[in-house]
């Protein structure tokens, strides 16, 4: 059925027929109330547009100016040779879909700028790269390599950031690095890093998340902020060392900013406790009167996390894409309600210009839209 709502999507854009309508113009009277010039199928939250299909894996993607950016995962031979990992962009309204660079060792984390597009390749001899948002002209450029197990990234006006996870099994290998955009030396920000698996910047400020894994029950997990430039005060006074904000009974996939607040998803255990939290910058503090806030709880391995000025958006792992105002979710029979569901166990998300984007990573995968009614 999905397959098939899918195909229609397609044939419906080729044609240029809004699936709100039929072919004169004159809207069904069986079809949600729908955006205007949806191009794609109105359900009942708005238009949804399939925007890219047949994907290896999408995984993270980033929006900006007038194109969404994503990583396919795919995978490589046993000796690490032969990598069929991509990253791939498509315009806003699903044409000139095309590849800036093929042959990457599990391209996982991306972010992009007015300067350019960054990513991760996430393995034990890790490395960021970076290209033009037009593509890449020869082969992407490294800016950092011999990375361990890079698996989130984010940039700035000047530098890019990047979490290393480790070596794989060990705790407390972790290390949370940053580069010039434009290339130079890496600096190590912080060592000894429990799993980092979420970074953003805000500011003068870097924060990011320890899953703490190896830790029964994610309670290993903290949330730590640090002063830039360089988190140890070995500037002479203008950066200052990493300081853990929350250090109990967290297990954070994903960190955003927006405002004056931090958001992020806790992933469980167990897997159908997961929770979207909040909490008020720059200290998280309790004690300050600014207190930790639930905004949904019950949530099937939350992944992903997106803010605007209006809502928190983020994903779970029954495909299912959420939404919450900022100052709390609604609760419908004693739920958080989807916007969108039936999706093929969504993994990135990201939120530009009121329309929420999203991949769908299984087989077979695809990048989507939703520009919502309201």
């Amino acid at each position: 059925m999905r397959m098939k709502l899918l195909e229609a999507t397609a044939l419906v854009a080729t044609l240029g027929i809004s699936a709100c309508s039929t072919s004169n113009g004159t809207p069904h009277a069986d079809v949600p109330r729908c955006v205007p010039s949806c191009n794609g199928t109105c359900v009942s939250a708005g238009c949804l547009t399939t925007l890219a299909q047949r994907q290896n894996q999408p995984s993270s993607l980033t929006v900006t100016g007038t194109s969404v950016y994503w990583t396919n995962l795919a995978g490589c031979a046993a000796d690490g040779s032969a990598c069929s990992g991509t990253v791939a962009k498509v315009s806003l309204d699903g044409s000139g879909a095309m590849s800036l660079a093929t042959g990457q060792s599990l391209p996982s984390a991306i972010v992009a700028s007015d300067a350019g597009v960054y990513w991760v390749d996430d393995n034990a001899s890790g490395t960021v790269k970076t290209c033009a948002l037009a593509g890449c002209p020869i082969a992407p450029i490294s800016l950092a390599t011999g990375q361990d197990n890079p698996d989130s990234i984010a940039v700035d006006d000047h530098y890019v950031y990047w979490t290393n996870a480790g070596t794989g099994g060990s705790e407390g290998t972790g290390t949370v690095m940053k580069a010039p955009l434009g290339g130079g030396k890496a600096t190590t920000l912080a060592s000894g890093q429990n799993f980092p698996a979420s970074i953003v910047v805000q500011g003068e400020f870097v924060y990011w998340a320890n899953r703490g894994i190896g830790s029964s029950a994610g309670s290993g997990g903290t949330i730590v902020k640090c002063t830039l430039p360089d988190c140890d005060g070995s500037d002479g006074g203008d950066g200052g060392a990493a300081v853990t904000l929350l250090a109990s009974n967290q297990n954070a996939a994903s960190l955003a900013v927006e405002g004056e607040s931090l958001y992020w998803t806790n992933a469980g255990p167990p897997s159908f406790s997961g929770t979207v939290m909040k909490c008020a910058l720059p200290d998280c503090a309790p004690n300050g009167g600014k207190a930790l806030t639930t905004l949904a709880a019950e949530q099937s391995l939350p992944y992903g996390i997106a803010v605007d000025d209006t809502y928190v958006y983020w994903v779970t792992e029954g495909g299912n894409v959420m939404r919450c105002k900022l100052g709390g979710c609604p609760i419908v029979d004693g739920k958080v309600p989807p916007l969108v569901t039936g999706q093929n166990v969504s993994a990135g998300i990201a939120v530009h210009d009121k329309s929420i984007y999203w991949t769908n990573f299984a087989d077979p995968g695809s990048v989507m839209k939703l520009t919502p009614n309201e």
